[in-house]
């Protein structure tokens, strides 16, 4: 089913069907990592409140996105795993959910020091530029999957993702920004919802908008596999013509 992604650059529709296959075929899986790192980050948030001056509010803002960041990092390494694990095999595996855990835990001091390490770097080209932070930023979009299933710290999961991205850049934009607008539509109108119901609710409906998001991230998972795979082909093509 998923012998495309090894064959050709997928087109948004393709992208689209294997990511919800693999969505779909792991779901029970996908939920349960939302249970495990999503609920109780948003119960925690729910229930840290909030302090009042506004200096002090922008601070509290920027811990609370910190703490959001450091827990997300483990959900969407161990679905980006699954993906992996889901198209290599195309079914499903007793262990898969074990396993991604597991090696999101391994691999997440590494994709948190990467990720702040590649926040200073936008920060930097920002405060030059504002246009040249946010092409980095794009650079920068593979660089959870390049560190969990390519095993690259620092520097050169940095240059790898960025490689990638270069290469195809017009292609990603297009992949992302199409694939942002569908779940944008789908999730502003529950968060819209959201602000009529009860306090307590926010923290399901906060919950559900993450597992929906982890459809995002196979997505771009989905859309990693493919053009990196099809980058070490052309290289060991190259290689093989020069002998």
């Amino acid at each position: 089913m998923f012998d495309s992604i090894y064959e050709k650059r997928l087109g948004l529709k393709e992208i689209a069907l294997n990511s919800w296959a693999i969505f779909k075929k792991q779901f029970k899986n996908i939920f349960i990592i939302t249970m495990i790192v999503y609920l109780p980050l948003n119960i925690l948030l729910y229930f840290l409140n909030g302090p009042d001056d506004l200096d002090s509010m922008k601070g509290f803002f920027h811990i609370s996105t910190l703490i959001q960041n450091a827990f997300s990092i483990i959900a969407i390494m161990s679905v980006a795993v699954i993906a992996e694990k889901t198209i290599k095999r195309n079914k499903l595996n007793r262990d898969d959910l074990k396993v991604s855990l597991l090696k999101s835990l391994k691999r997440w001091g590494s994709c948190f020091s990467t990720q702040i390490l590649s926040v200073l770097i936008i920060l930097g080209l920002s405060l030059l530029l504002v246009i040249p932070g946010i092409i980095w930023a794009f650079y920068y979009v593979f660089i959870i999957q390049t560190i969990v299933l390519k095993d690259l710290n620092l520097k050169e999961a940095l240059n790898h993702s960025r490689s990638l991205v270069e290469e195809n850049f017009w292609y990603v934009l297009g992949i992302l920004l199409l694939s942002f607008i569908i779940m944008f539509v789908i999730i502003f109108p529950i968060g819209f919802l959201s602000a009529y119901l009860p306090s307590s609710i926010v923290i399901i409906i906060d919950t559900f908008i993450d597992m929906l998001l982890l459809y995002v991230h196979t997505i771009i998972t989905v859309v990693f596999l493919n053009l990196d795979y099809l980058k070490n082909a052309d290289k060991s093509s190259e290689e093989i013509s020069e002998l």
